[in-house]
């Protein structure tokens, strides 16, 4: 997305919290249209009615799971979506497959939230480092990162940013082939079978922003 402002949704059972996102995005003067949403079902209203470009998504909602919130909230044009969970142990790679641009963590938010948005809207991924695991053991899948080659490494960071391999092929002026081979050469050298463990090697190496 390449606009001056953009129109945000946040979509969150509790009030208080959501004027305190509202607050805290205020001063960015990045949103021309805020509009809150305490339910699944008066978001999808919502967004049926008018031009969404962030949705900030408590995917804890009560009532509907909040991964079919997400999934179906993704149909709706080109939105991108920003995660808010409580839990640590948080199911991202699920929430990957279904569309998820960003996560943060409810403890950090005010903290992280400025920056996450920014990241999201100009097409990137963010993930709070509060959402995965420190003490997991993955030095060893670090140090692999090293035996790629030039073109796997820029493959990698594209990829750790969220894109796609259409985007990347289209970026790097290479076939949607050529780059899902690389693709495949770059989880077989690092020993991983998910994008989950891809982003989580990219935020110790500090290739993408927080």
């Amino acid at each position: 997305m390449n606009k001056n402002f953009y129109s945000l949704l946040i979509v969150d059972d509790h009030p208080i919290f959501r004027r305190g996102v509202i607050s805290v995005l205020q001063d960015e003067n990045l949103f021309n249209q805020i509009y809150e949403a305490g339910n699944s079902e008066e978001a999808y209203k919502i967004i049926e009615d008018n031009e969404v470009d962030l949705v900030i998504l408590d995917i804890n909602l009560p009532g509907e799971d909040g991964f079919v919130v997400l999934e179906k909230l993704k149909k709706y044009n080109d939105i991108k979506i920003l995660v808010l969970t409580m839990y640590k142990n948080f199911f991202l790679e699920e929430a990957l497959k279904k569309g998820a641009n960003g996560f943060v963590s409810k403890d950090n938010v005010y903290e992280n939230l400025i920056d996450a948005v920014k990241v999201v809207l100009n097409g990137g991924m963010f993930v709070d480092r509060n959402l995965y695991d420190e003490s997991e053991n993955i030095n060893k899948k670090i140090e692999k990162y090293f035996t790629l080659s030039k073109a796997e490494k820029e493959v990698f960071v594209l990829l750790a940013e969220g894109k796609n391999t259409k985007e990347i092929a289209y970026l790097l002026g290479k076939s949607q082939k050529t780059v899902e081979n690389q693709r495949l050469s770059i989880m077989n050298k690092l020993e991983i079978n998910s994008m989950a463990d891809l982003i989580k090697i990219a935020l110790k190496l500090n290739i993408i922003s927080l």
